[in-house]
């Protein structure tokens, strides 16, 4: 059987949805966004590192329709995020993986579960 089978499969499926254009923004974005924040954020007094993940990233519960391409880079952002964590830990540093819920948003769509207001209170 050939190995890459799967995983042909599995892109083919999507075929008809093309990765967005801001699939790469999603996890090159964010690392280069906290590369050029790092050297301040180590001189200040809260070492926080928030980043926007999702569950289409998670590896347990994969039942989102999310592109394959959306949802392997948000599985990317997580395992960025583990390694950072375990980087910066010596460093008095958190790192949270935040995800927001399915929004009714322009991209969550009318189906989506909470709406924007209860998504930032974060409850």
């Amino acid at each position: 059987m050939d190995p890459a089978l799967p995983l042909h499969s599995l892109l083919s499926a999507y075929a008809d949805r093309p990765p967005s254009p801001s699939t790469p923004l999603s996890l090159f974005g964010v690392i280069h966004t906290t590369n050029a924040f790092l050297p301040l954020l180590k001189q200040g007094s809260q070492k926080k590192v928030w980043l926007m993940s999702s569950t289409s990233g998670s590896h347990g519960s994969q039942t989102s329709e999310q592109t394959a391409a959306y949802c392997v880079s948000k599985a990317a952002l997580n395992m960025y995020g583990f390694k950072l964590a375990k980087a910066l830990e010596g460093e008095g540093f958190t790192v949270l993986m935040l995800h927001p819920g399915w929004v009714k948003t322009d991209m969550g769509g009318p189906k989506g579960e909470i709406e924007v207001e209860e998504s930032i209170t974060g409850s």
